[in-house]
């Protein structure tokens, strides 16, 4: 395959993310809790979270595989990381404090809202990573 080729391929995998990236924490997301009753948003979110951390982490792997060895993939593997980070790490513990805090521990409210900031400022993180590297590979 041409290194022409292999620079298409890589970009459309970089749309894939930046896209996907967007939709999910600009239109989804806030579609979600807007259309949809707590009882049901939340779980629901809960259950999609994963499916989008595993879609956007394959997509940035590939994306930062076909440009192994420049400076794009070292961001691009770090946007990986962070996003196999969010998802096995953050999230489980997000999860536990929510959990607890609607059985009525107040306790975990506070755990709950710095975590979820947290997970919220990593997701912005990466979505200026994965911008910055678009724009770097359309120059």
């Amino acid at each position: 395959m041409g290194v022409e080729v292999i620079h298409i391929i890589g970009l459309i995998l970089v749309a894939l993310v930046l896209g996907g990236m967007m939709f999910f924490a600009c239109i989804m997301t806030p579609l979600v809790f807007i259309k949809l009753p707590p009882e049901i948003s939340g779980p629901f979110i809960r259950e999609a979270f994963p499916v989008y951390s595993l879609a956007m982490a394959i997509l940035t792997f590939l994306a930062g595989t076909l440009f192994f060895g420049t400076h794009v993939s070292i961001l691009l593997f770090l946007v990986f990381a962070m996003f196999i980070f969010g998802w096995k790490v953050l999230m489980p513990i997000i999860n536990k404090h929510r959990d607890a805090q609607l059985a009525g521990d107040l306790s975990s409210t506070k755990p709950f809202e710095r975590l979820h900031r947290a997970s919220v400022i990593l997701n912005t993180f990466q979505l200026i990573l994965v911008a910055v590297v678009f724009v770097q590979l359309i120059h």
